[in-house]
């Protein structure tokens, strides 16, 4: 026996930078023991995989395990033959209460290399100085629930340069000139493999220039460098002796608004700082850490994966027909939509694995089978591409994950 929907069960992760009360809020879901809440997974991912109940067990099982029991059914032939028998993609709501590490995600070439070759090396899943969890590429989406601010791609290499010289010009002469002579690959391997003493004096330098700005806010940079100094505050306060305080002068800064939302293609160095939000990703687990985090830092690997190119996202366009509105991204593993039927009902493309999420009111989905299903604040569902049809009705809204609708391919 085979269902249309199966009601997911989802874990959330306690990484120390997530919030208190974001996931909560966003969900309903209470914080019951009051420890940070950073991640919830939607997803058959190995690391962290939903669970749902077995239509002939009646007992939980993980959607991985429901997926393999067949997988033609539950994800399509058209996944198959492009991702194999599994969910190509993994669907999170992300809560920050301090910045996340600077990082990058690996493309699927270095992924599956790395990944190959740390097996070879005997490294565990779990050891703390392996790069590859898995060996998929990262592209996501992030799309805010809450205002939302995130570091993303490098700033334009004389905006760089100006900032460095506005903090002190004789002290930060040496990675001004690496920029603009060489790059971003040879900054960050420059400042990556700075001694103590090094680092000592450009943290000191960009806390005098807080303190002077504070005092007398000035600059011929404008906005942006001031906000690169409020960033840079703040993860000062976090990370006193890291080097990675810099970042908010040679990365752009974007600040979301709820709803909007931006793609992060492989290779991308960013860090998000705070906020709710979802994201969306292909089916990864894979970090390069660069800066504010105690965990494992490969200087060489990260340099590898880097893409050093000047980058700022593009807020994602929103595409939308009645009720539902799709999150122009160009990636081939996932498509995020919203769906708002306003007491209208609207329709939602079957024919491909569905995740949908609930974050306000309710929600009826009705399968073409005549299968109902009603979602309220917090509820999520894995909808199988045996459905062809989804009805959607009533007066929330919530965010479906799926593969791409062939007609936007």
């Amino acid at each position: 026996m085979k269902l249309d929907f199966y009601p997911l069960k989802n874990k959330i992760q306690d990484y120390s930078w997530g919030s208190l009360h974001g996931i909560e809020e966003a969900t309903g879901i209470p914080n019951v023991d009051g420890s940070p809440k950073a991640e919830l997974w939607m997803g058959s991912h190995p690391v962290c995989p939903s669970l749902v109940i077995d239509p002939k067990t009646r007992k939980e099982i993980s959607l991985l395990d429901l997926i393999n029991q067949d997988c033609s059914y539950y994800l399509g032939n058209r996944s198959l033959q492009d991702f194999g028998c599994k969910l190509p993609y993994l669907f999170k709501i992300l809560s920050a209460e301090s910045p996340l590490s600077l990082q990058v995600h690996p493309s699927l070439q270095h992924a599956s290399a790395g990944f190959t070759r740390e097996n070879t090396l005997g490294l565990s899943l779990n050891d703390p100085k392996r790069n590859y969890k898995d060996d998929n590429h990262k592209p996501e989406i992030i799309v805010a629930i809450t205002p939302f601010i995130a570091m993303c791609g490098f700033r334009n290499v004389a905006q760089t340069a100006a900032f460095f010289t506005e903090i002190d010009e004789t002290v930060f002469q040496e990675p001004c000139d690496i920029a603009l002579k060489s790059g971003y690959s040879r900054l960050c391997d420059y400042l990556l493999n700075l001694n103590d003493d090094a680092k000592k004096k450009y943290i000191t330098s960009v806390q005098n220039k807080i303190s002077s700005f504070n005092r007398s806010p000035s600059s011929s940079c404008g906005y942006d460098f001031k906000k690169a100094l409020e960033i840079s505050s703040l993860l000062l306060k976090q990370y006193p002796s890291d080097i990675g305080i810099l970042a908010p002068f040679y990365l752009n800064i974007i600040e979301l608004v709820p709803g909007e939302g931006l793609f992060l293609p492989s290779g991308v160095m960013h860090a998000y700082i705070r906020g709710t939000g979802l994201e969306l990703m292909a089916s990864s687990d894979n970090v390069l850490r660069g800066g504010l985090t105690p965990k494992h830092i490969d200087v060489t690997e990260l340099l590898e994966i880097l893409d050093p190119s000047p980058y700022k996202p593009d807020i994602l366009a929103i595409n939308t027909t009645v009720g539902v509105s799709i999150y122009a991204a160009p990636a081939i593993e996932f498509e995020l939509s919203r769906i708002s039927p306003n007491g209208s009902a609207c329709e939602l493309p079957g024919n491909r694995p569905i995740i949908a999420l609930c974050l306000s009111e309710s929600i009826t989905l009705t399968s073409e089978s005549g299968s109902v299903h009603i979602m309220r604040k917090g509820d999520s569902v894995f909808i199988p591409a045996g459905v062809q049809t989804i009805a959607v009705a009533g007066s929330g809204i919530c965010f479906a994950a799926s593969l791409p609708h062939k007609e936007r391919l």
